[in-house]
Formats: structure tokens, sequence, C-alpha cells
């Protein structure tokens, strides 16, 4: 390589090194080997969240909230926990649970806190 005035130079600049690809533009090489007809999705890798790290102990309570169209019932309470009548079966919410979505049906729930039912 020459530099200004005609010196050569043994070694090049950090400007003169290509660039590291970053995860996007590596992406984005990877996808249009594999689909080159198609453009890539414009979501950003950074935008993609990973997994949330897996609890190594499960905890003993976990807080419940229930409301009603016109009240708020166990609002925040801490409880072991909850057997809630749905419309395929009884299903206990244990802490540490995952999340779930059900249609609930006309019944009694039932809330363990301790050694008690409420």
């Amino acid at each position: 390589m020459m530099a200004a005035g005609g010196v050569a130079r043994t070694r090049p600049f950090f400007n003169d090194l290509p660039a590291a690809l970053t995860a996007d533009q590596m992406f984005v090489e990877a996808w249009r080997k594999v689909v080159p007809n198609i453009d890539p999705p414009k979501t950003p890798l950074p935008f993609i969240q990973t997994r949330p790290t897996v609890l190594s102990s499960i905890p003993s309570k976990h807080t419940n909230n229930f409301y009603l169209p016109c009240s708020s019932k166990l609002a925040g309470k801490e409880v072991n926990t909850v057997i809630e009548p749905v419309t395929s079966r009884q299903m206990a919410i244990l802490p540490g649970h995952v999340g779930a979505i059900a249609e609930l049906k006309p019944g009694v729930l039932t809330v363990h806190e301790g050694k008690d039912m409420a």
C-alpha cells in the first residue's frame, strides 16, 4: 500500500480493514443465499428478545389478581395455589406456573393460602 507522499506502508491502518459484519448483515447475507428472490424481513435482530432465564428454584407463593366486572377480589394477594373451573377441566395455578389463557365457567374458585383454603 502506498501512503500519502509515495511512501509504502508495511501494515494497513485500522480504517483500511473491512468492517466486521453485524448480526443483521450476516442474517441478510444468509437469507439471500437461501431465498434470493424474496426480500429479507425488516425486523432487526437486536429487537428479538432472548428467552428469560429459568428459575433455579420454584417459588413457594405467587401473587394472584382476580378481577370481577364490578370489583377487584384478591388483588395482589400472596397465595400458594388457586384452583379454578375452566370449560375443559379444573385448572390449578401453582407458584412458578407458565402463562395460560382459559375460558372460565361458573363454579367455585378455591384459593389455598398456606394450610388454609379461602
